[in-house]
């Protein structure tokens, strides 16, 4: 006891062996007004826990946009991971792990993990250097899609980025060398259905501002 208050010192063991009861949740961001907890609910188990039907995932709401899964399976839980966005009822959701730190955080997503592909890359271009660097004037390439490390499809590159969504995305860009232009097609299969020109942000749901639709 110390001045009155109880005090007792806790053992470097009870932290250092310690599995937190939260290891295994995820937290969901939802890019719009999230769809019905039940529905997610059906989904998630579904299309992330296929391999073992017996370790159901439970899904919990945190407020309008966000939800907290309980994957406990370790494979399930990498799988969705790896991947990072989902599309749950034609609403992308960005999947990172939990702790409590990222649901205290209500910042606004500045980057987004999606897919983006390339369509008129010259032959030339078709390599992890070529690909990353055409990729990476809208954010930092990740990996390929295996279509495109095959080589099985040269109409349309695919190459997994974090993507700046705090900036306007580009849907051409013109690239040179030695005085030598062509134009590569961007396209975003999985774009946040808004886009607010005036807020300058993905998933606002405002009135009267809101521009692009899904694409």
């Amino acid at each position: 006891m110390q001045n009155g208050q109880h005090s007792v010192e806790i053992p470097d063991e009870v932290l250092d062996s310690a599995t937190p009861l939260w290891k295994d949740f995820l937290v969901g961001k939802f890019l719009s007004t999230a769809p019905h907890i039940s529905k997610v609910h059906v989904i998630v188990n579904k299309i992330w826990n296929q391999s073992n039907s017996q370790d159901h995932i439970d899904v919990y709401e945190v407020n309008p946009t966000v939800m907290r899964f309980r994957v406990r399976s370790p494979q399930a839980c990498q799988r969705t991971l790896r991947r990072g966005m989902w599309n749950i009822a034609e609403v992308p959701l960005i999947v990172q792990k939990w702790n409590p730190k990222t649901e205290a955080e209500h910042h606004e997503e500045k980057a987004i993990l999606m897919w983006v592909h390339l369509k008129k890359v010259p032959m030339h271009m078709y390599s992890w250097e070529g690909l990353s660097f055409i990729s990476s004037t809208v954010g930092h390439p990740v990996r390929l899609h295996p279509e495109s490390a095959s080589c099985s499809n040269f109409d349309i590159g695919k190459i997994f980025v974090n993507v700046d969504v705090s900036k306007e995305l580009p849907r051409s860009i013109k690239f040179s060398k030695n005085c030598k232009d062509f134009m590569v097609d961007f396209i975003y299969p999985w774009l946040p259905p808004i886009r607010c020109s005036y807020y300058k942000k993905m998933g606002s749901s405002k009135e009267g501002v809101c521009g692009e639709e899904q694409k």
